[in-house]
């Protein structure tokens, strides 16, 4: 395996002059055709100019009380233009109890706001940065191993690029604070490098809740590795179903005054009952994709676990990041306990299709003598995947597939996918 020899994440490579023309042109017939050539090192960059021209025609939820983020985002840009805020003013709204409780989009939203109100130009900057390491973390598993793609291989890889996929710029504080902590956590235990710490210790300016995973993270560097233990831990944590909101409260309290608002605003226990009544109603197959994906993730974490002596001797660093997708998955399931406390659990499904990845590619066990496991995970795993394809169809539309760079820019109005899809059909 690759997995000896770090993988340099940190560059981009460089494109031709007559690449770059092409994508101008059609940016999505070279993003296919770059996947299919993804192992040539300019796929790398081309992957992270489309994440660009996503953000360019990315469809801005409209405002109204409780809806995406997104709308906020727009809407803070178009007021900051308006008023000409200082840099001083926002600088003392930072870490302030009136004001934010991070750093970056903020000061992003603001520089835009310096120069246009337009919001193409923000999200196009939202996906360049999320982008930049969603692309490197997906490349820094494909480029660690020499990978025979086989359907079920397939699926998987699949479900990695959409556990956390570039249309979450709709959250971009949240989900580009998960790809910086991850890329972090995979500089750790991919590369060796102990730096990862600083860039997974970065994602708190993004979204100031990533102290709670880069608490685990740094814990997790000085407990026991062992396997037996985190297992049972990540199992039955998934039977604890209730928490003491008071209690959390008065745990927390050690957090500076500046985030007790919002430590309030998430162990509301009126907010989680309005929440969990909001999941009660949403669609059968909202419900079920979610149901499809932890079936999938628990049944090759078992399988993972019981096959765990025959394969963690020869992958220590894939070990390593096993062991720490159960310490980190138990503890996100007592935090889903809190509402939007479940959004960590991105972080152990992604390290965990990651493992599966290397395990599915290296090992004829998972390869050959579970055929009745890789039966039973083809149907549900891809349920969850067109689910997860659909989720998107709300923030782009045809534009991202026949439209380039130049039509974005000029274009105001663009119809979801999904709408555009039932108006045909």
């Amino acid at each position: 395996m690759h997995l000896n020899k770090p993988y340099n994440s940190a560059k981009l490579p460089r494109i031709s002059l007559g690449h770059l023309v092409m994508f101008l042109i059609w940016p999505f017939a070279v993003f296919v055709r770059s996947l299919r050539r993804y192992r040539i090192p300019q796929s790398k960059t081309i992957f992270w100019l489309f994440c660009i021209y996503f953000g360019l025609v990315f469809i801005v939820a409209e405002n109204y009380v409780g809806s995406a983020d997104s709308a906020r985002y727009a809407l803070q840009l178009k007021e900051l233009h308006r008023e000409s805020f200082s840099f001083s003013a926002l600088v003392e709204l930072i870490y302030s109890e009136v004001g934010y409780v991070d750093i970056y989009q903020p000061l992003l939203t603001w520089i835009v706001a310096s120069f246009t109100n337009n919001p193409k130009v923000l999200f196009a900057l939202f996906a360049a940065v999320f982008g930049f390491f969603y692309v490197q973390n997906l490349w820094m598993v494909l480029n660690s191993k020499q990978i025979r793609f086989s359907p079920l291989l397939f699926l998987f890889v699949l479900a990695l690029a959409l556990t956390n996929p570039i249309w979450n710029i709709n959250g971009a504080r949240m989900w580009t604070a998960t790809h910086i902590f991850l890329y972090g956590v995979l500089h750790i235990y991919l590369n060796q490098n102990k730096k990862g710490y600083l860039w997974a210790a970065a994602s708190i300016l993004v979204h100031f809740s990533f102290l709670f995973p880069v608490a685990l993270l740094i814990a997790y560097a000085f407990i026991p590795k062992n396997a037996t233990i985190l297992f049972v831990f990540f199992v039955s944590t998934s039977f604890v179903n209730e928490i003491n909101y008071e209690g959390l409260r008065e745990v927390l309290g050690f957090l500076p005054e500046t985030f007790q608002p919002r430590v309030r605003g998430y162990t509301n226990e009126q907010y989680a009952e309005q929440m969990r009544a909001s999941i009660e109603e949403l669609s059968w197959h909202v419900r079920f994709a979610d149901y499809c994906q932890k079936f999938v993730l628990y049944l090759w974490t078992i399988l993972a676990f019981a096959f765990y002596d025959k394969w963690s001797k020869n992958l220590p660093k894939i070990k390593n990041l096993f062991l720490l997708g159960l310490f980190i998955g138990g503890f996100a399931k007592i935090a889903g306990l809190v509402p939007s406390g479940g959004r960590f659990l991105v972080l152990s499904n992604f390290i965990f299709c990651m493992v599966f990845i290397f395990l599915i590619a290296e090992f004829t066990v998972f390869r050959f003598k579970v055929q009745w496991a890789k039966q039973i995970t083809y149907l549900p795993l891809t349920f969850y995947l067109i689910f997860a394809f659909r989720t998107g169809m709300d923030y782009y539309g045809p534009l991202l597939f026949v439209g380039n760079p130049l039509f974005a820019l000029v274009m105001d109005d663009q119809i979801p996918l999904i709408e555009f899809i039932k108006s045909v059909f």
